[in-house]
């Protein structure tokens, strides 16, 4: 006997070819968050934004509410996860995954402006992550994260000592 919650899980994992639905669903959130990205790059040119920004505003305001009932969605089918069915409390072992992280950092700048008085502007630079939603759908997206897994430690340390070169430069220009 097949759950209702297990249906809306097959659909919300990637999709296999038979499955029709979640094909669908697949396509529109790619789209959805392909459309988003142009409109958060095209919104920060001044001119642009003086014009269209009332349809960025939508945009933005329909993304946050498919991206948060995905997210809600995702969390509540957690349990027919195979990988989590046996974790004591799969639905918080899967907002720790990294995926579910990088789906709530897609979200909540846009919570974060309506909860605190304070100018939280700079957060919005946070709603370009939405890029990294794609890599649910692409494999080579997937397979760039893992690279970055694996080889975190390397990534690290190039990137200190780029910033030990980066502060000798400045400090030898500066002298």
């Amino acid at each position: 006997q097949t759950t209702f919650r297990r249906k809306v899980y097959e659909v919300l994992e990637t999709s296999e070819k038979s499955n029709q639905l979640s094909l669908i669903v697949d396509t529109a959130l790619v789209i959805l968050i392909v459309i988003n990205t142009i409109s958060v790059v095209l919104e920060s040119v001044g001119s642009i934004n003086t014009r269209f920004g009332w349809l960025f505003e939508n945009i933005e305001i329909i993304s946050v509410m498919v991206f948060t009932i995905e997210y809600i969605l995702r969390l509540w089918v957690a349990p027919e996860n195979p990988e989590d069915s046996s974790h004591k409390s799969p639905r918080i072992k899967h907002a720790l995954s990294p995926m579910a992280i990088i789906d709530l950092l897609a979200i909540l700048p846009f919570y974060l402006t309506y909860l605190f008085a304070i100018d939280l502007r700079f957060l919005r630079v946070l709603r370009l992550l939405r890029i990294l939603k794609l890599t649910r759908y692409s494999s080579a997206m997937t397979i760039l994260l893992d690279v970055f897994r694996e080889e975190a430690s390397a990534f690290f340390a190039g990137f200190f000592i780029l910033l030990v070169l980066a502060r000798l430069a400045a400090r030898g220009a500066y002298l």
